[in-house]
């Protein structure tokens, strides 16, 4: 079912935050995607260690990213940011955290903490001392708990009852850069082979051979809204599921197909954010969504430049899609010289109008499948 404002009521993006290996704050990261930087070729190191590529390759800087807490230190990175550009106070607004696979390397390390709370208690508990949450709700659902976790504030702040809150901040975090989840997506056959010294990702491509890794975090701060509609606004969030395998995506992607009608026809979509990680599904998750957008929609895959953030990818897409929203451009993908056909069309289309409303969605294991539309309003 999508969440979507009636009449006068709405929900704008009044703060964002943003941490990725390209950058620690949303403008840093942006300006090195609108510069064409890409993680895999400007943070690579050289080591002949798989693990150790990856980690050189995905990992946040280590002075931002925290030693002990790697995923609650981005998050409060991210979650700051937000506030201070929304200018509230988090521990005046409802927390909804977003996590695949929480405080994970502190559980490998064995901390008591970790293991006596479980990764997501350790990390939720740790954002709710340091923000001064009174009411935290953690999303876990795969790699679309990020955009969960957006509808489910959306819902909080349109259909919340007589206690609905003013605003609402979502984070979500992973730093999953860990031996045992590295070799596990290796297993899987979905993590990106190190090919002469490089470890890359090419979404939408046709060489594509699977995803990069990475560590990030992503805030926004929502607000109901009342009145005319000049602002960032969420347009529209929906969310379902569905039951076929615990690692492998239908064949058949029917629930995709739902959730790409119920939040594009009939919305003027100007630009598209997949989520695209670079695997053979990424032609089946472009089927479903050309049949609805316009003859001047573009598309913009993130992961190419950021990587993979695995719980987090779909708040960080949707992060990218409101900076570029807000500021009406579009960074390139240099590693798409190879497009796949569905996507050759896209690439051709010159916009005829600038970009100001874009669908962003994000599917994950076990059939979750989330998307968001945020539109940059001016009147």
């Amino acid at each position: 079912m999508v969440c979507q404002g009636t009449g006068r009521d709405h929900v704008t993006v009044s703060g964002v935050g943003l941490v990725t290996p390209l950058g620690s704050g949303a403008s840093q990261t942006f300006r090195a995607l609108l510069d064409g930087r890409m993680v895999w070729e400007t943070r690579h190191h050289g080591p002949s260690d798989p693990l150790a590529l990856i980690q050189a390759v995905g990992r946040v800087p280590l002075d931002a990213r925290g030693r002990s807490e790697p995923a609650a230190t981005l998050a409060l990175l991210a979650a700051h940011e937000a506030c201070r550009e929304a200018r509230v106070d988090p521990g005046r607004m409802p927390l909804i955290l977003a996590s695949s696979k929480g405080e994970v390397e502190a559980l490998v390390r064995r901390r008591a903490e970790a293991v006596a709370a479980g990764p997501h208690g350790l990390l939720a508990g740790t954002l709710q001392r340091n923000l001064g949450s009174r009411r935290t709700q953690v999303v876990v659902a795969a790699c679309a708990s990020g955009l969960v976790a957006l509808n489910h504030a959306h819902r909080m702040l349109l259909h919340g009852g007589e206690e609905t809150p003013a605003s609402v901040l979502v984070v979500a975090t992973d730093a999953s850069l860990v031996e045992p989840f590295v070799h596990s997506y290796r297993r899987l056959g979905v993590l990106a082979p190190p090919v002469a010294g490089r470890y890359r990702e090419d979404p939408l491509s046709q060489r594509r051979r699977g995803f990069v890794l990475a560590e990030s975090a992503a805030a926004v701060v929502l607000t109901r809204t009342t009145g005319p509609r000049d602002a960032l606004v969420l347009d529209a969030t929906s969310h379902f599921s569905e039951i076929h395998d615990i690692v492998r995506p239908a064949p058949d992607p029917v629930t995709l197909s739902h959730l790409a009608t119920t939040l594009l026809a009939g919305r003027p979509i100007s630009m598209l954010h997949p989520h695209a990680p670079g695997i053979e599904q990424d032609e089946l998750e472009l089927r479903c969504y050309l049949p609805h957008l316009p003859r001047d929609a573009s598309v913009y895959a993130c992961k190419g430049a950021v990587g993979h953030s695995l719980g987090a990818a779909g708040l960080v897409s949707f992060v990218i899609a409101c900076l570029c929203a807000r500021h009406g451009e579009s960074p390139p993908m240099p590693w798409l010289d190879q497009p796949v056909n569905e996507v050759r069309d896209l690439l051709n289309r010159a916009p005829e109008r600038k970009l100001t409303r874009h669908a962003v969605f994000a599917s994950g294991f076990g059939g979750h499948a989330a998307g968001a539309v945020v539109e940059a309003c001016r009147t």
